[in-house]
């Protein structure tokens, strides 16, 4: 059915059907995963959330790499629903990559991950740990202050370090989302990032976070549009 139908709505009543099956449907769900239909592909990912089984985060993991633009979205989606640090880690390795949606997808699933709790500080696997990342940029916990509170925050911060330019910004995107005081130290310095695109995500994250006024005021001589919305947003923070 969820092949051979043309209609929307049968497939989107099968998705259902198999949602209500439970855990049980799982291996008929991964079993579409391949599919050449992209459209079903989607659906699958988006069964795979629904269920809620933490099986589901490898496939979605690697689905994030579909070359339908839709179908990685509904799998960045589906990551967010399910959660976890596996979940957290792809997503984060996921961050600046792909086109606009795909990359506001991978951000805003992200941000409603921002409440788990770490149990290892070494969940990005080959990334370095976030502690590393604030010793070597002065950040808050340098200054005996708690570290980041939740595993996105820890990964984003981690990516905003040592990421390529599209991930450095999307990940200061991720930490104004999380709301998270303790990212104010790495967000402050990529405001002074050498790529536009950074500066001007960090100066948006920073806007979102109680004492940063004093940031986004240090800010406010730089040149062109880094220095317009510094002004703009340490006024507004005043």
């Amino acid at each position: 059915m969820l092949r051979g139908d043309p209609e929307p709505g049968v497939r989107e009543v099968a998705s259902w059907a198999l949602v209500q099956r439970g855990p049980e449907a799982f291996d008929a769900v991964a079993g579409h995963l391949a599919d050449p239909d992209a459209d079903v592909r989607r659906q699958m990912a988006h069964v795979l959330g629904k269920l809620a089984d933490p099986r589901g985060v490898d496939p979605l993991a690697a689905l994030l790499s579909d070359p339908a633009p839709e179908v990685a979205a509904k799998a960045a989606f589906a990551l967010g629903q399910l959660g976890g640090e596996d979940a957290v880690a792809a997503l984060a390795g996921a961050l600046g990559r792909g086109t606009a949606t795909q990359r506001a997808t991978v951000v805003t699933a992200l941000g409603r991950l921002g409440s788990l709790r770490a149990s290892r500080p070494d969940a990005l696997g080959a990334a370095p740990a976030v502690a590393d990342v604030h010793d070597r940029q002065g950040g808050l916990d340098r200054q005996g202050a708690r570290g980041p509170r939740s595993d996105a925050a820890r990964a984003a911060v981690a990516v905003l370090a040592f990421g390529d330019p599209a991930a450095r910004a999307d990940a200061a995107e991720t930490l104004g989302l999380l709301d998270d005081p303790a990212a104010l130290g790495a967000l402050a310095a990529a405001a002074s990032d050498p790529v536009e695109e950074v500066r001007l995500a960090a100066l948006m994250a920073l806007a979102s976070l109680p004492g940063a006024a004093p940031t986004l005021a240090a800010r406010a001589d730089a040149e062109g549009r880094t220095g317009m919305l510094a002004r703009a947003l340490a006024a507004r923070a005043r």
